[in-house]
Order: C-alpha cells, then structure tokens, then sequence
C-alpha cells in the first residue's frame, strides 16, 4: 500500500478560504446591500425634506422641519443598525443575542431620540 501524501498547505488553506468565503460572503454582500439602500433613502429624505423647506406651509416651518428630519434621520439609521444585525445574526450566535438585546431596549432608544431631539 503506498504511503499516504500529505496536502500542500497551500492547497488546505485554498480549501479553508474557500468554504469560509461560501459560508461568509453571502452575509457580508447583504450587509453591503442594506448599506446601499439605505444611503439611497436617506439622500432622497434631505432631497425632499429640502424641497418641502422651500414650500410654504402654514403648519410646518424651515425649524421644525429640520427636527423632523433629524429625527427620521436618527429613526432610518437606527432601523439600519436592526437590519445589519438581522443579517449578521443569520450567521452568527453571538449576534444574535446582541440582536435579542438590542430588540428589547428598542423602544426606549426610541423614546430617548424623539424626547432629545
């Protein structure tokens, strides 16, 4: 019988790159993803927030609607953050606990933003 040949440590660090990158990649071109929906979102709220600025209301003013916006700024980003945990969480255990976490304090996050802006 011959002698067994061992694997060039190249080609098992190849095969452990790879079965990372198939396990992995997915995770991280989602998270990609959410980023750049959510760029888009928030660059169309400044573009309309500044087209209503420049309409005339009599309820809504250029001040308070400056603090709307900051608030569904904050609100958009937050909700950001929830996704990009969702996603790392489908992958990772210890994400998902910090999701759990996160998840409950939610509201009162929530509750802080809209009492401090």
């Amino acid at each position: 019988m011959p002698a067994a040949v061992p694997v060039p440590f190249a080609l098992d660090l190849f095969t452990d790159l790879s079965g990372f990158a198939r396990d992995t990649l997915w995770v991280v071109a989602a998270i990609i993803a959410a980023t750049a929906i959510m760029v888009y979102i928030l660059a169309w709220m400044s573009r309309y927030f500044i087209y209503l600025k420049a309409q005339e209301s009599r309820y809504f003013d250029a001040g308070t609607l400056d603090i709307v916006h900051r608030v569904f700024e904050l609100l958009a980003i937050g909700i950001w953050i929830l996704v990009v945990l969702l996603i790392g969480s489908l992958r990772s255990p210890e994400v998902r606990d910090l999701l759990f976490e996160l998840i409950q304090r939610f509201p009162a996050l929530v509750f802080v933003i809209l009492t401090f802006n």
